[in-house]
């Protein structure tokens, strides 16, 4: 089971935590998008980025472990104030636990400078992947009997 989700439910979380930021203000879901009357030059992106595959266990009731990631993209006029802001994003979100998520981290120990792009504005990111268990559905169980094979030799015995 995918989290399509999950960039929404980040941005939903950075909303009540962060006050500098505010969604469809200066907090997106989705990819970068160009600077326009309604998305400022300082701004930041959630992107869904799908995770890794999920773990399977065989407990009663098929519990999966997923790990939906995201990435953050910051948009700054000033460079260290894109960095200190993705440091603040990573204040509030490294190790929290929030809704159905478990835990929250990081897969780098520090942001990406990405660029300063042709508009001269500074561009960061930093990825994080969650953690979550889902209840699977329960699926018809089928019993087959055990037999025992006549072992077969290679011959060299």
């Amino acid at each position: 089971m995918a989290f399509p989700e999950v960039d929404r439910d980040l941005v939903e979380y950075l909303d009540e935590k962060l006050p500098e930021l505010v969604t469809a203000e200066n907090l997106f879901v989705g990819p970068l998008r160009p600077v326009s009357d309604i998305v400022p030059v300082d701004a930041v992106f959630v992107l869904s980025t799908g995770g890794a595959p999920p773990d399977r266990t065989f407990r009663p009731g098929r519990v999966e472990i997923q790990y939906p990631a995201v990435q953050i993209r910051v948009r700054s006029v000033r460079k260290q104030d894109g960095m200190k802001l993705l440091f603040k994003i990573y204040d509030a979100l490294q190790s929290v636990r929030f809704d159905r998520y478990k835990d929250v981290r990081t897969e780098t120990s520090d942001p990406t400078w990405i660029e300063i792009s042709d508009d001269e504005y500074y561009h960061w990111s930093w990825d994080f992947e969650l953690f979550t268990m889902e209840f699977m559905f329960q699926r018809e169980t089928v019993k087959i009997s055990s037999h025992i094979l006549p072992m077969v030799s290679n011959g060299s015995e």
